[in-house]
């Protein structure tokens, strides 16, 4: 086979997570030109995942002594330096490749990073500053990282914070309140593993995205059945006060998932055909859909990294780890966070719950009860880490202007509902755009919305028609003329839920 033939297949090994695999045709790679950049940085990439962090580190070296200026190698060395606590390493890496592309803005981020671990809070914030990272991410490093936060508004780097604020000189508890709940957001993020996630619809829209790319829509929030979406939060923090009737100048946008494919209610409210409940259908998405970084809903400075790194033209493949329509308009992934469900009418209001798989759906899935003893702990803990999270969030609200507290906190504000929903264990991806963002489109019926990913083979995972949805034969020629070739033999099922 030829150095291409061998690099193609240690791609798709790659983008397959069989890393062993994609190393031994890598291998062959530099076997056949072992003066190839590509074959030695795409190997380090593989070994960093499995991992062999000193093998790695061996092959970015190579990497960059056949290019010294390969820029992208410095930082992914530093990266496994990082790994393997080595900071000083790390930090010359991230600073070389700072020399040689003074805007790699990766590189100023992941400084940022060791800064944060090493305690070195000013230096952290600089680097995030450079690298235009988001508040969100930097709190959800944890304790220090909210130290560095802290310095980032002083510095005046949130703009919503800023104009937000600007009427108030002493900002320091609206900082600490803006912190506290950015941090029960970046808690709130689902992780892979308790993947495929789903959502219901009408079968001629799933139609649209499945078989003619009609991207899939995030809606405004107004289009979703709770009235009141957005004021359970305000009426936790403030039982006593009103909200403001103040016009907004930002909307939120959502796309609503549930960890249950085959829910009998969801089927029974969504995707009605002619009105006739049970007639929809529920696609279930993998990780592949959600991006795996926490980004705030509201992501006034996201990090524009630059294209122009590395133009000499040494490299003669691409990097394994992009396909080769990455020069795409596709938008941005977003992360997926489970909701918060609170009961307004207990007498504390401290009866909180959170968006999460039940174990009828574990065992579904094929899981053990240990597997969901395992994830009920760990959702458990996370509960109470909320809980504690609200009430000291209602506590410094209380000497705060509720006006402001109110605005501060639009993006978390979506993620909080009534208990009255609890049932559906819902998750969401949300967007907030002011309203004349250019991204915001108007449907037939006058209705907002926004485009967001195209649904693939790739990221779709499994298709329940609901109960009494029709032409499930005819729906499945068309999946698999579209290249969604059967994973087994429930990725295409009907809702076994009993409906008469």
């Amino acid at each position: 086979m030829t150095v291409q033939e061998y690099f193609d297949k240690g791609k798709i090994a790659y983008e397959n997570d069989d890393y062993k695999e994609a190393i031994k045709h890598l291998s062959k790679v530099i076997e056949l030109e072992p003066k190839l950049i590509d074959g030695y940085y795409n190997r380090g990439l593989a070994k960093s995942k499995l991992p062999e962090y000193i093998e790695a580190i061996e092959d970015y070296t190579k990497a960059i002594d056949i290019d010294p200026n390969y820029v992208i190698a410095y930082n992914n060395r530093g990266l496994v330096k990082a790994k393997l606590a080595d900071y000083n390493g790390a930090i010359e890496d991230y600073s070389k490749a700072i020399e040689i592309h003074s805007t790699y803005t990766k590189a100023f981020n992941n400084r940022g990073i060791v800064y944060t671990k090493r305690k070195q809070y000013k230096e952290a914030a600089i680097d995030f500053m450079k690298a235009k990272t988001s508040i969100l991410k930097v709190i959800a490093l944890g304790e220090e990282g909210k130290k560095v936060a802290k310095i980032m508004l002083n510095e005046r780097y949130d703009d919503f914070f800023n104009r937000t604020t600007i009427n108030y000189v002493e900002k320091e508890d609206y900082a600490a309140i803006y912190i506290q709940s950015l941090e029960i957001i970046a808690r709130l993020k689902v992780k892979d593993e308790e993947m495929p996630i789903s959502h219901y619809t009408k079968i001629h829209v799933s139609e649209e995205m499945l078989f003619k790319s009609s991207p899939f829509r995030i809606s405004s929030i107004h289009t979703n059945n709770d009235l009141k979406e957005g004021n359970t939060l305000f009426h936790y923090l403030f039982a006593d006060k009103e909200m403001s009737t103040q016009i907004e100048e930002y909307g939120a946008f959502t796309g609503c998932f549930l960890f249950n494919n085959d829910s009998l209610n969801p089927f029974r409210l969504y995707g009605k055909t002619d009105d006739k409940e049970g007639t929809g259908i529920s696609i279930s998405f993998n990780e592949k859909f959600f991006n795996k970084d926490v980004i705030a809903p509201l992501n006034t400075h996201i990090a524009s990294i630059s294209t122009a790194i590395n133009k000499k033209k040494k490299k003669k493949l691409p990097d394994i780890t992009h396909s080769s329509d990455s020069e795409s308009k596709e938008p941005e992934r977003k992360p997926l966070f489970r909701c918060i469900y609170i009961d307004l009418e207990t007498k504390e209001k401290d009866v909180v719950s959170l968006g999460q798989k039940e174990k009828s759906v574990f065992k579904r899935e094929g899981k053990t009860d240990n597997d969901y003893n395992k994830y009920k702990q760990t959702i458990d803990e996370m509960q109470e880490e909320i809980i504690k999270a609200l009430k000291e969030l209602r506590e410094q609200a209380q000497k705060l202007d509720a006006a402001i507290v109110y605005k501060l906190l639009l993006n978390l504000r979506y993620l909080v509902k009534h208990a009255a929903f609890k049932e559906e264990q819902e998750c969401r991806i949300i967007e907030i755009k002011k309203f004349t963002d250019k991204d915001i489109k108007e449907n037939e019926n006058g209705c907002f919305y926004m485009d967001y990913l195209k649904l693939t083979p790739e990221n779709v995972e499994k298709i329940c028609f609901g109960p009494k949805a029709e032409d499930i034969d005819q729906f499945k020629q068309h999946l698999f003329q579209k290249g969604y070739s059967e994973k087994d033999n429930t990725f295409l099922c009907r809702s076994k839920a009993p409906f008469a």
